[in-house]
Formats: C-alpha cells, sequence, structure tokens
C-alpha cells in the first residue's frame, strides 16, 4: 500500500515496472496547493507482537532491519510493542534480512526511512521517502540471503565464537538503534560509541558537538536550541542544567583524541574558552565545586532537577554534576596545551578533587551522597550512579572504592534486600532507598524510605516501578566496569561483564515493550522500572567497554595506546575497522608468554609487537600515513 499525504483530493497513477528481480513502484500525483511531504509505503508481515519469539515459527518473515548509515533494528526490538517509539532507521536503502532464502532491499531517492507499528498478528513496515515534482520512486530487489553486516562496519574480535557472536550483536544492537550524536545530556556518551570508526556516527558526534548553541555568557543548552530541559514548560521555568558545559568540554575533547581534526578543534576554541569560564566563573569552578546557578535548582524537594536524572531536583551542589565537571578539567588541561589556550585554571582539578570528596563523602555510609542543598541540607538515596560515575571520573581513591563496592555488593536496600546487582542484573539498581510519594492521596511514606524529594511534576510511584527509584539503567554498567577495572582489574570487571552478556542472551534480548523476558517493564511511551533500548541511546556505551576494557585500546594525546588486559577467560580479543587520525585498522592482542603480542594490521600490512605485562604499544602516524609503533614497558 501506498499512503500519499493529502488534505484535498487529487488523482494519481501508480505504475509497476519489473526490471529482471528488481521492482520499482512508481507513484504520480496531481494536487492543488503546497508540494506533498513524504510519501510512504506500507509492507505487512506476519507477526505475533506479544512473547518473545521471533523466529519463522511465530510468523515473522525477518529476524533484522538495517540500512547503509550504521543503523539497524533487532526483531526482538519490535516485540511486544504498538509503535515506533524514537527515532526510525534511514539511509539509501533499507534492506530485511530474511529468514527464507532472500532477503529484501528496498531503496529510495535521495534517501529512505523505515518506522513500524504493531498489531496483535501483523507488523506493518513503513517506508517513506521524500516527494519530488510530485512524485516518488520505491525500487524493491531481492538480495542473496546473508546474515552479515557490512564488512566495514566495526566489530570486534574473540577466540570464542560465541562471544564474538554476542558482543558484536550486543554492540550493533545497543548502539545502531539510533543515529550519532544528540543533544548536549548524550554527546558525552556517543562519542565512545562513535567515534572510534568512519562514517555516519562519526561524522553526527563531531557535527553535534560544533552545533551545540552556547549563549553569550558562554552557558552551553541544554536541549537543541532550548537553554533547557524540556519538561516543564522551560518556557515557565528555568530548566537549565548546569553539567552541560562539562560534558561538551569532554566530548569535545574525546572526539579530537580519535580524529586528531586539529582544525575543528581550533574551530571550537573560542566556544571551549567560554564554556570553561562560565564554569569557572558563574558556576564557581574556580573554588573547586559548580554551584547551580537558577533559583528553580536549589537542591530541595519541589525544585527543578539538573542532570539527566531529570525528575529528582538535584542542585545546588550536585555531585553528579561535579563529577563531570572533574573529569572536564582533566580534559580542559589538555585542550589546553594542544591548542596552546590561555589556561588561568590548570591548578582547580587537585582542589576540585578534594572538595568533591570533603563534600559529597558519607563516611559512615561508606559512599557519596547526591547533593548538598541551599539550606545545606544533606540528600542521599543510595545513588549507585553517582558513585560509578564519581569513580569512573576521577573522583575518590582505592579505599573508597572499596568502601562504595562493599556496599554494592554486599549492601541492602531499605528493605533489607542484598539485591542491588541481583534485581535487575544487568546494572545495578539506580538507587537503594525508596524515594516516597507524595502529593493529595499519596501513602504514608513506608518504613525505611526516605522522605519525599522530587521536581513538582513528579509524585513518585511505589518502590522499584520507576528507573529512578530502585529500577535501573544499563548504561551506568559501563561506569561500573571502567572503576571496576581501574581498582580491582580485569578479572573483576569481566566476572560483571559476563553476568551482563548472560542476561542479554535471553530472549528478550534486553530490548522491546514490556513485559520483558523477567517481567520487568521498560520506560518508553510510559514511566517505567528499566530503561535499555528506546529511548536510552546511552545503552551502547555497555558493550562498547569491550574495546578498552579487554583490548586495550584508548586513545592519548601521544598517541593510541594499545594496553592489553585479557581477562583469564580470554585468550585472544582485538577490534576491526576501528579508525584513529584517519587510520583504518584491525588490532588483535594475544596471550603469549607471561605478555602479549599485538598485531595491527593497516592496508594490508601488519605489524607484530612483543609486550610484557603491562606495557604498552603506543602508534603514532609516521611518514606517509603509516603507522608507527613503540614498545613501553
Amino acid at each position: 500500500m501506498i499512503i500519499v499525504p493529502v488534505g484535498e483530493p487529487l488523482s494519481a497513477e501508480l505504475t509497476l515496472d519489473l526490471d529482471g528481480p528488481r521492482l520499482d513502484v512508481r507513484c504520480a500525483w496531481q494536487a492543488p496547493g503546497e508540494p506533498l511531504g513524504s510519501p510512504q509505503l506500507l509492507l505487512y508481515s506476519p507477526w505475533t507482537r506479544d512473547g518473545y519469539d521471533v523466529s519463522p515459527a511465530s510468523g515473522a518473515v525477518f529476524s533484522k532491519v538495517w540500512t547503509d548509515r550504521q543503523r539497524l533494528f533487532p526483531a526482538e526490538q519490535l516485540k511486544r510493542g504498538t509503535i515506533n517509539f524514537g527515532p526510525g532507521l534511514d539511509g539509501t536503502f533499507v534492506e530485511f534480512d530474511g529468514y527464507a532464502n532472500a532477503d529484501l532491499r528496498v531503496s529510495g531517492a535521495p534517501s529512505i526511512g523505515y518506522t513500524w507499528w504493531s498489531e496483535a498478528s501483523r507488523l506493518v513496515n513503513r517506508l517513506s521517502v521524500p516527494a519530488a515534482d510530485n512524485a516518488v520512486t520505491f525500487s524493491l530487489e531481492p538480495q542473496p540471503r546473508d546474515d552479515t553486516l557490512p564488512a566495514d562496519w566495526p566489530s570486534f574480535i574473540a577466540d570464542d565464537p560465541a562471544l564474538e557472536a554476542d558482543l558484536n550483536r550486543f554492540f550493533t544492537e545497543r548502539v545502531m538503534s539510533y543515529p550519532g550524536g544528540g543533544s548536549t545530556p548524550w554527546i558525552v556518551w556517543s562519542g565512545p560509541t562513535g567515534s572510534w570508526y568512519t562514517g555516519p556516527r562519526r561524522d553526527a558526534q563531531g557535527q553535534s558537538i560544533a552545533g551545540l548553541t552556547i549563549d553569550d555568557d558562554g552557558y552551553v543548552y541544554t536541549w537543541g536550541n532550548n537553554a533547557g530541559w524540556p519538561f516543564p514548560d522551560n518556557a515557565v521555568y528555568d530548566t537549565r542544567h548546569f553539567d552541560t558545559n562539562a560534558r561538551f568540554i569532554i566530548a569535545a575533547w574525546e572526539h579530537f583524541l580519535w580524529t586528531g581534526d586539529r582544525d575543528w578543534l581550533a574551530g571550537q576554541a573560542d566556544r571551549l574558552q567560554r564554556a570553561m569560564a562560565y564554569q569557572m566563573t558563574q558556576l564557581h569552578g574556580r573554588h573547586g565545586l559548580i554551584v547551580a546557578a537558577s533559583d528553580n535548582v536549589r537542591g530541595r524537594h519541589g525544585d527543578l532537577g539538573n542532570n539527566y536524572w531529570d525528575i529528582q531536583p538535584f542542585g545546588y551542589l550536585d555531585a553528579y554534576a561535579n563529577a563531570y565537571f572533574l573529569a572536564s578539567l582533566r580534559a580542559w588541561e589538555q585542550l589546553a596545551a594542544t591548542l596552546d589556550l590561555p589556561d588561568p585554571w590548570s591548578a582547580t582539578y587537585a582542589t576540585a578533587h578534594q572538595r568533591f570528596d570533603e563534600t559529597f563523602w558519607d563516611e559512615a555510609a561508606g559512599r557519596y551522597i547526591g547533593c548538598v542543598d541551599i539550606d545545606g541540607e544533606r540528600h542521599d538515596y543510595g545513588f549507585t550512579f553517582v558513585n560509578l560515575e564519581a569513580l569512573a571520573y576521577g573522583a575518590g581513591d582505592a579505599a573508597r572504592a572499596a568502601r562504595i563496592y562493599d556496599w554494592l555488593e554486599h549492601g541492602t536496600t531499605w528493605e533489607g534486600k542484598a539485591d542491588i546487582y541481583s534485581r535487575w542484573i544487568f546494572a545495578p539498581r539506580a538507587t537503594t532507598i525508596h524515594n516516597a510519594r507524595w502529593g493529595p492521596g499519596a501513602p504514608p511514606p513506608p518504613p525505611g524510605a526516605g522522605k519525599p524529594w522530587w521536581m513538582p511534576g513528579w509524585h513518585g510511584t511505589a518502590w522499584e516501578e520507576q528507573c529512578q527509584d530502585g529500577g535501573a539503567i544499563l548504561y551506568t554498567s559501563y561506569y561500573d566496569l571502567v572503576a571496576r577495572q581501574r581498582y580491582f582489574g580485569i578479572d573483576n570487571a569481566w566476572r560483571r561483564f559476563a553476568q551482563i552478556l548472560a542476561r542479554y542472551r535471553e530472549p528478550d534480548r534486553l530490548c522491546g515493550g514490556g513485559p520483558l523476558y523477567r517481567g520487568e517493564h521498560p520506560q518508553q511511551l510510559h514511566p517505567g522500572a528499566v530503561g535499555l533500548d528506546v529511548p536510552f541511546p546511552e545503552s551502547g556505551l555497555v558493550p562498547s567497554w569491550y574495546l578498552e576494557g579487554a583490548v586495550g585500546v584508548r586513545p592519548t594525546v601521544d598517541g593510541l595506546e594499545v594496553r592489553p588486559a585479557l581477562p583469564r577467560s580470554l585468550r585472544r580479543a582485538g577490534v576491526r575497522n576501528l579508525t584513529w587520525h584517519d587510520q583504518t585498522m584491525t588490532i588483535v592482542v594475544e596471550r603469549a608468554g607471561r605478555g602479549y603480542t599485538v598485531e595491527v594490521t593497516q592496508a594490508g600490512a601488519s605489524q607484530r609487537h612483543d609486550v610484557p605485562a603491562g606495557g604498552r604499544v603506543l602508534l603514532r602516524v609516521g611518514a606517509g600515513g603509516r603507522l608507527a609503533a613503540a614498545v613501553e614497558a
């Protein structure tokens, strides 16, 4: 079926042209008024909306749908839902990987989009192409049956084929279901998932960073062209978040480390200086902590949010925002040196580190609290994400990390249950103390719960019915893995990663509508207990950890570092189609005696290096664009 968006009757002509295996479907029309938008081609396919089966036995005719713009939906993501929530796919073609003897490719010029909606026993696949001169053509062509993705897409390597397959499914499904880049809260997360390989995702990241709106004072807008978060009404309230400047600085520096595009970074120099100055002056960062600069963001119950965790009124002194501020100081120090910019704040990091620990550490609880409000009251609901991201971004020390993980692994929730990790498996609970409900008709706080601490538009839910109150969001596990590896070693981090992978292997593949395989209700169209796929593109951080965590690849100001750190259960790990400073390569690390070999293949030529345990290979771009390597113990 073809649907043409119209407001008045029109006359149209439909032409079908079969050219070998390709069917061209052309629709042309005559209509008064303005040119029409994007006509839609609807392809109906058998489907069982409920349950978890996406095999042919369920009626499904394809396992995944993907495009040539590094975008992909697995069939599991469409289960138990009614409509495509979030961005659809886009490309010059959309390909359905079938179960029978062929795949199906649908093309359109200059581009084609894909969304879907679902009925109980039918899936409606909606494809759209921009109209030109009141006409549009869709081309449908069978392709040889093939489950593999394009050879130039990034992928991971492992010695166990089953592990390698799961790593790559997890990565493509969680990363490529969303476009690259994004609004300010996401740019610091879309770099580790998209800046290390070429293509639309890396391009979108650079464009998103360069396109962020910055006002005359140097404040980086929160949401596109809006200074504030979209709710409550940002035309009525000051809904600005005050971690945005830090996110911009971190994202710009990390993107440059991968691309090596000095002209791009220099083009951001003035914006970066203004953003840094805003943090240090208007937000008082020069004294070691940033302070929310809004009368609506004061950290008390009934005030507005200050960060991604938006229904909790973080601020005046926000530990979460200050963890990002701490990381931005490290990024700024290197950025300023690279561009030879004036840096009057070069000594601030040590002060900020000290003040973070002094201000937010709770010695009795053995963890960081969430915030100190303008009245000096300390708010703590057992924020696991605050603690994990703070450790990953440089706060604390080994002793504090040990206390935090003792709480996470052996502590209990307000109900007395030791299930901080075991309740959701894929991530720890976001909080361990119930944030009680409030407002007309709210029940009294149960024994052991915290008093209400919410923004005015949210009245709370029962415990663990909301991902910000006992629920979980997948992305936090990335910071968990980073912190574990830093303080307790790769084997500790790998054991946790293996638990996450085991949950991912279950039939729902950590995506789709509710209920999920273990009964979880995801937050999608409506609030829910867990955040996994849509609208949580940051979930792609977790499989992306493999690059730095196991393979040991990290861009630095001195070069591309490969510091092998294989867990005991892995003999070999690697990555294909990694691009650093315009050099595309495959890197494989393998055990060799008490050390490792590192093999780097670029343009068909390989170099192998013996690296002692704890050592590294540092790659630089040499003469003629070839990679030069130095081994350091």
